[in-house]
């Protein structure tokens, strides 16, 4: 693409930097049914009539602490969900009177303004591909691209400096991968009924178990045994039939859930 006829040109010593910069925005339809498609362009930026549907954002006379933006609209126009990437390409700087190069000095920006994720803040010439993430069918995104000049002292090097990049969307058809499963680690409620707890002599208890969840009885102190193995529908208590063992005091019965987690709980008298 060749470079805007109307740049600016240093007409005086107050003209610190004239400077155009031209971002390009391209779309590439990728493979499978997931196909980028640019929509739209406002502010800085503007589409052009190529059959890409290329986006240009232009920046001219930008003095130190100055910045330009444009915003160009991207849809997937396929009939898939697509992993789409922006990825940026063709540098071409044109330096300035002192040998300045506007790619190594402007900083970028680029934003999705749908989910408010930035998706690049560095130089202008160092951008590398990024993903985008997954945007099904019919989705468009507006991304946000703003070019500044830090605010520091003027520097002649850049004087009429100018720079050209081009940026492609790619998107391959895919699904995003399945969420994983959430870890349960609560431990669960369990209440237990039965006998005064403080025994000495051996003998066997009866005792009311419920539990919040799904639970199995994971142990019982003293060497008390219980008489099955129980599990426990949540919510519903159930009889448990414990041996108890000389000395075992206070009785406390463990359970563990589906997951693992344990917990305790010291038998009660009935009241």
């Amino acid at each position: 693409m060749a470079m805007h006829p109307d740049a600016p040109r240093i007409g005086g010593a107050l003209l610190v930097l004239a400077a155009v910069a031209l971002l390009v925005a391209k779309v590439d339809a990728g493979d499978g049914r997931a196909r980028p498609r640019v929509l739209a362009a406002t502010g800085a930026a503007a589409l052009t009539k190529s059959v890409g549907g290329d986006a240009v954002v232009r920046a001219g006379d930008m003095e130190p602490g100055e910045s330009v933006s444009g915003t160009v609209t991207v849809k997937n126009d396929g009939d898939a969900t697509g992993a789409f990437r922006l990825a940026q390409s063709d540098v071409l700087d044109v330096p300035g009177s002192g040998g300045g190069r506007l790619s190594t000095k402007l900083h970028l920006t680029v934003d999705d303004t749908r989910n408010g994720r930035r998706v690049y803040q560095g130089v202008l010439g160092a951008m590398r591909e990024h993903a985008l993430g997954y945007l099904p069918a019919g989705e468009q995104h507006a991304y946000r691209f703003t070019l500044a000049y830090p605010a520091q002292p003027p520097d002649d090097a850049y004087a009429g400096a100018r720079v050209e990049t081009t940026f492609d969307w790619t998107g391959a058809t895919a699904d995003p991968p399945a969420a994983e499963p959430r870890r349960d680690t609560a431990p669960p409620v369990v209440v237990a009924q039965g006998a005064p707890p403080q025994r000495a002599d051996a003998g066997t208890v009866t005792v009311a178990l419920s539990c919040n969840e799904r639970c199995t009885v994971a142990g019982v102190s003293g060497g008390a045994l219980v008489g099955r193995a129980p599990r426990l529908a949540p919510g519903k208590p159930a009889l448990q039939t414990v041996l108890l063992s000389p000395g075992t005091e206070p009785l406390r019965i463990t359970v563990a859930d589906a997951a693992g987690n344990r917990a305790t709980a010291n038998v009660a008298p009935r009241g």
